[in-house]
């Protein structure tokens, strides 16, 4: 058998990386058993990575309608805790396959990968694998794109602050996820009031209290339970605002913390003139995005 050149090997490398046109552009005809069987390889295999996503959403969705609905059911289990672990094991079972895969096709071997290689064979299989790269990659690109412009229009320059955004990152998540989350409120805080109006800020009590004391419209996506916000060093409660009323262009704060309606009167008191959005119910986190690019957006335009 004729060993693969480097730029067959290249090429083959290039369909694992889910780099396009290659899986497109390669046919059966006038293509080597190498490319061939790599080509299928990593297009079966993108076909199960996209699978695995959509089971993974799919369970989410179920969770958080079951946080909504069927709370009995939901709390007293670390059901997050095991959707997490339980995506987390596929999706290194997965990559345990593509890079098995991937150096093989490095060394230049055909061989095909143990357990999968009868489902190679799989045409559906392979256009379920091209459909997921397509729709991956204009995912992504959406995603920069969107990222990159929310990047323009938030700051955390607190002067010209009237849409304050405090976010609960929990020393894990990036910056760019937030401002991603909440493009849709930044464009309309900075469309009604100008250039550097829409602040975001990392979850603390001074951040907190900086944006009562400033802002027209607050947005504090935190953490939260019946005894208040919950912060990396304890709770935050109406009696931590100190001065309520302080602020008279406060017209609106959204607390996204669980079980923060059961305070309702006392964070009504404490944000006053402003109008509070409170859950006295666990809340998903899909549904405060659903109310970030809907609901927000609107709040912050028609706020007087």
């Amino acid at each position: 058998m004729i060993r693969p050149g480097f730029g067959e090997r290249v090429a083959a490398l290039c369909c694992y990386a889910g780099l396009l046109p290659n899986p497109l552009l390669w046919r059966n005809r006038d293509v080597s058993q190498f490319s061939l069987v790599h080509r299928n390889q990593a297009l079966t295999l993108y076909a199960f990575l996209g699978l695995i996503l959509a089971v993974f959403i799919l369970l989410l969705l179920a969770l958080s309608y079951g946080m909504v609905y069927h709370r009995d059911l939901v709390e007293p289990l670390p059901t997050e805790v095991w959707l997490l672990s339980f995506g987390r094991k596929l999706l290194i079972v997965w990559i345990v396959f593509w890079g098995y895969a991937a150096l093989k096709a490095a060394l230049g071997s055909s061989r095909p990968v143990p357990y999968i290689a009868w489902m190679t064979q799989r045409k559906f299989l392979h256009r379920l694998g091209r459909g997921f790269l397509c729709f991956a990659w204009l995912v992504l690109f959406v995603a920069i794109s969107l990222t990159a412009l929310a990047e323009l229009k938030v700051t955390d320059e607190i002067a010209r602050g009237k849409v304050f955004m405090v976010y609960e990152d929990l020393n894990r998540f990036p910056r760019f996820l937030f401002s991603l989350a909440m493009y849709r409120m930044a464009c309309a805080g900075v469309a009604r009031y100008g250039p550097g109006s829409a602040v975001l800020l990392p979850i603390d009590a001074d951040t907190i209290q900086t944006a009562v004391r400033q802002g027209v419209v607050v947005i504090i996506a935190s953490h939260g339970t019946a005894n208040g916000l919950l912060l990396r060093d304890g709770y935050f409660t109406p009696s931590d605002i100190p001065a309520p009323g302080e602020n008279p262009s406060l017209r609106f704060v959204y607390l996204a913390g669980c079980d923060s309606g059961a305070h309702r009167a006392a964070w009504e008191k404490a944000f006053h003139p402003a109008t509070v959005k409170t859950y006295d119910r666990l809340t998903p986190v899909v549904e405060h995005l659903w109310w970030f690019w809907t609901q927000g957006p609107r709040i912050i335009r028609e706020v007087s």
